[in-house]
């Protein structure tokens, strides 16, 4: 934790980047062993380069939330490009809604397909916190409540009990 964010969030940036760009890094999607999961080399290739748009839409926020990227340790050009660029924060915000749609297009994931299921999760759950980050960067005001529920799928803690969860 640091002095700026308390709450660890930067931690998780930082780790969700991480996560999330090891295979977008690839130089070609995985292998599919149709044995252990019935996901097509496009659905893997499509998700793979989803997440690597996330990872450059993250870049691209940070260029106007200094705090919003604690540590990367991507391509360095993607970086470079981000500073050069500098998109707009609606520019931002449409292509994460762009990206969730496009996940939410997909074929699912094979039943018994936990790792393909829970990574188009966690990516469109980071996309929506994106986008609503870039959406309080323009100016939009919300109660404490609903940013940590925009940005964090969480209820804020109540006194006496852990925060609830959002369906």
């Amino acid at each position: 934790m640091t002095a700026r964010n308390p709450d660890g969030l930067l931690f998780a940036v930082a780790v969700s980047l991480t996560l999330l760009a090891l295979p977008a890094c690839r130089s070609e999607a995985p292998s599919v062993d149709q044995g252990a999961s019935l996901l097509s080399t496009d659905t893997v290739r499509t998700v793979n380069a989803i997440a690597e748009r996330y990872v450059r839409l993250v870049l691209a926020l940070g260029q106007h939330d200094r705090d919003y990227v604690d540590a990367y340790y991507g391509p360095a050009e993607w970086k470079k490009e981000a500073e050069a660029r500098r998109r707009s924060l609606p520019e931002i915000r449409a292509e994460a809604n762009r990206l969730i749609a496009r996940i939410e297009t997909l074929s699912p994931p094979a039943r018994g397909d936990d790792l393909a299921r829970l990574r188009r999760k966690y990516l469109s759950t980071q996309l929506r916190s994106l986008a609503s980050r870039a959406e309080i960067l323009s100016g939009r005001r919300m109660t404490f409540d609903g940013e940590s529920r925009s940005l964090r799928r969480r209820r804020a803690g109540r006194v006496g009990g852990p925060p609830a969860g959002i369906a």
